[in-house]
């Protein structure tokens, strides 16, 4: 009789009650009789809901959305929900009504492939017994070496396919967790683009809103943010301006604190006299150090 020396695998038992077990053909004669396996699952803390638990509320607090983030926040989570449905359909879920963790394919194609490897093992002994038998060896101490050698690949393949089982469960979980990291990173995206297009439609509409210069007015020229020494473009748009050329002066003139050049155009408030100053027509207006 061989006994293998693998015990169950607690990352590998399944939900609630454990895993079963995978056995080899049954047979009455005992040298025949093989000890059964315990079947590949799902690790209960591994058990995930059947619907994707990461998404945020619709409408986040404080945050500006539009039909554009509605949208695009539909768009990735149908996308993210196909992408969690497939991981669910390898992995494996929990029933929300048995709390048990219901094995996905993953573990399903194991449990087939390891019921093959126990089938080989029952043939490689049935082999074994043959031979003894027919040499009149199958009481002999040479009996259980030669079984365990042809058994070996088998065993090995056995451990191999625990091992890759082992591990593609638990990647498929990280998998899992890391749709809801994408989520969020994709989510804040969507927000910050929402909250673009809103400042981009309120800067237009003050644009929209802003009333026009009056005639003459001041909103075009520099400007110095300086009450003391205001330049062209810090008059109101009620204040009416004039725009001639620098005149010959005697002395060097100055506009909003740099040097203004004989023939410069340069912008003034209409009312003032003084010299220095080549007027428009019907214009009067002064050139100082303002």
């Amino acid at each position: 009789m061989s006994s293998l020396a693998y015990s169950p695998n607690p990352q590998l038992s399944s939900g609630m009650g454990g895993a079963g077990m995978v056995n080899a053909p049954t047979s009455d004669d005992p040298n025949l009789q093989i000890a059964g396996l315990p079947s590949y699952g799902v690790p209960q803390n591994y058990g995930l809901p059947t619907e994707f638990a990461g998404f945020q509320a619709m409408n986040p607090l404080g945050a500006f959305t539009d039909d554009q983030y509605l949208a695009d926040d539909a768009s990735l989570r149908a996308d993210i929900g196909q992408q969690y449905a497939t991981i669910l359909k390898q992995l494996g879920y929990m029933d929300p009504h048995s709390g048990n963790v219901i094995p996905g394919t993953v573990a399903q194609d194991a449990n087939i492939q390891l019921a093959g490897y126990m089938q080989d093992l029952y043939n490689e002994q049935l082999a074994n017994v043959q031979s003894m038998q027919q040499g009149g060896t199958l009481f002999s101490g040479i009996r259980p070496q030669l079984l365990a050698q042809a058994q070996t690949p088998t065993q090995q393949n056995i451990g191999q396919l625990t091992l890759n089982t082992s591990r593609s469960l638990n990647d498929l979980y990280n998998q899992a967790q890391n749709l809801v990291t994408h989520y969020n990173v994709q989510n804040q995206g969507n927000l910050a683009a929402a909250a673009g297009r809103n400042l981009a439609a309120i800067q237009k509409q003050q644009l929209l809103n802003k009333p026009p210069p009056a005639p003459g007015g001041s909103d075009i020229g520099p400007t110095t943010g300086d009450p003391n020494a205001p330049g062209p473009g810090d008059y109101p748009a009620s204040v009416p301006t004039t725009t001639g050329t620098v005149a010959p002066a005697s002395k060097p003139i100055t506009l909003s604190g740099q040097p203004v050049h004989v023939g410069q155009p340069v912008t003034v408030p209409v009312g003032y006299g003084g010299g220095g100053w080549t007027y428009p027509v019907g214009k009067t207006g002064q050139i100082r150090k303002y």
